[in-house]
């Protein structure tokens, strides 16, 4: 079955200004690696085991695709790395990428990924609609 079933996580919510809630990212470090985001990872999201593939869009904008190797979940994703603030005010790409995500049967949310020192591992979240605590994402590199 292709799709999402329930999350069990409540999610990590903040109250903004106006009442609503906002998700709370971990925090973004500088990353200027040659190797980043793109290519081809392997690992699990939640549950399941399976594939991500990476490409890129524009400079720190890509463009992903989870598929579970059992066939019963496909994610796409639209990810955008953050960026960071140096001691000396430049603007630098960080290790994190926060990204949005739907599975093809109306199921949507948000999550964050952040890559190792190494360029050679993926970790992070995703939850349904606004939160983000719900799914454990653990990847490693397969291909630039």
């Amino acid at each position: 079955m292709k799709g999402l079933l329930g999350f069990a996580g409540l999610g990590v919510l903040a109250c903004d200004r106006e009442g609503g809630s906002q998700a709370i990212y971990p925090e973004a470090e500088p990353y200027e690696a040659a190797a980043g985001f793109v290519g081809t990872w392997r690992g699990r999201v939640g549950e399941y085991e399976g594939q991500l593939r990476v490409g890129e869009l524009s400079q720190g904008r890509y463009f992903g695709n989870f598929a579970a190797a059992d066939g019963r979940l496909e994610l796409a994703l639209l990810m955008d790395q953050s960026l960071v603030t140096s001691d000396a005010g430049a603007t630098l790409p960080s290790n994190r990428a926060l990204f949005t995500w739907q599975d093809g049967a109306g199921n949507r949310g948000h999550g964050w990924l952040k890559i190792a020192s190494k360029g050679d591992a993926l970790s992070g979240s995703s939850g349904e609609l606004e939160s983000i605590d719900g799914w454990a994402w653990q990847l490693s590199r397969v291909t630039n």
